[in-house]
């Protein structure tokens, strides 16, 4: 793939120049509004590099890095038992815009002759519709063809595979953006995987931002939460920066409730006894603390914040 960098003549301090071997403290100053101010300077570095090789713009969102909390196994020396645990996964995400500039570059430079067909929505009727109109239903598939020099590259992404899903209630339900537009979703992955068909070599490793099921070798769940953005600390810019400060105080984003399943209140009540809180009203006075709220039993914690809870002992901050 060309590392040839979409470089305007009016550049700001957040073009990455062709010259750079790392983000600049404006450039990672500006990630922080992406989300990903937590991220390890590992991460960080190589986000770089698949931003300067891939050519595509992180601050224009063609490119992401994003974090998603994923459930591991892990061994519970003091119990003698695997149990689960959330843990934080950065991955590399093209967005579909980045997936148009690129099939477009790689086609002006190799002067290839490039048209699109579609997309297209395929129910239960039957039959490919250049429109769904079925607001109460998801299509089954959806067909994109890029047609180059002549030659039809067609894809079909079918519904059952590539939907994004979460657990509740003990059952896999489509998350926010594919309950909402899953017509559109599916559109975008059927084009993605047709782009990829016409230039196997360039788009390989590149992964759909809308199609990506987080699934780690030792997972114990297929599905995956996406951590909204948030101000915990800037810990992995601050490195990158050779800087280093104490966080100041923020206020977490209201979240929708979602019931915890039985696991994770599992997954909670050994990271309290591991950081040494065993009796109910040290663990509750220590939960309200982090939640900012008061509660009766456990079984009032949403997913989200047994999730932000076992972060917070995750990442070895001492106990309030």
């Amino acid at each position: 793939m060309s590392n040839e960098l979409a470089v305007r003549s009016n550049t700001t301090d957040l073009v990455i120049d062709p010259t750079q071997s790392a983000f600049t403290e404006a450039q990672l100053a500006a990630l922080q509004q992406l989300g990903i101010d937590d991220a390890p300077k590992g991460d960080i570095d190589l986000f770089f590099h698949q931003a300067k090789r891939t050519g595509l713009d992180p601050f224009a969102k063609q490119i992401y890095m994003l974090g998603r909390r994923t459930k591991v196994k892990v061994w519970n020396e003091r119990a003698k038992r695997q149990d689960e645990e959330w843990v934080m996964k950065y991955t590399i995400q093209t967005g579909i815009d980045g997936y148009r500039v690129t099939g477009h570059r790689l086609a002006r430079i190799a002067g290839d002759d490039i048209a699109v067909e579609g997309p297209f929505w395929r129910g239960a009727d039957g039959g490919w519709d250049d429109v769904w109109l079925d607001p109460t239903s998801h299509p089954l598939a959806a067909k994109y063809v890029v047609v180059k020099n002549g030659v039809p590259y067609s894809s079909v992404a079918m519904y059952s595979e590539y939907v994004q899903t979460y657990s509740k209630d003990n059952r896999q339900v489509p998350n926010s953006m594919w309950a909402k537009m899953p017509a559109n979703q599916l559109a975008k992955c059927a084009e993605a995987a047709a782009w990829r068909k016409a230039y196997p070599n360039d788009f390989s490793g590149m992964v759909l931002e809308d199609a990506v099921q987080i699934i780690d070798a030792e997972s114990t769940s297929v599905t995956s939460e996406r951590v909204p953005s948030k101000k915990r600390g800037t810990a992995g810019l601050e490195e990158a920066l050779g800087i280093t400060k104490e966080p100041e105080p923020v206020t977490e984003p209201e979240q929708p409730a979602i019931e915890a399943p039985a696991a994770d209140l599992g997954a909670l009540q050994t990271a309290l006894l591991g950081a040494g809180i065993e009796e109910w009203p040290e663990q509750k006075a220590f939960l309200v603390g982090r939640i900012g709220h008061d509660i009766e039993s456990p079984q009032e914690l949403t997913e989200f914040e047994i999730g932000g809870v076992l972060d917070f002992i995750a990442n070895g901050e001492p106990a309030e």
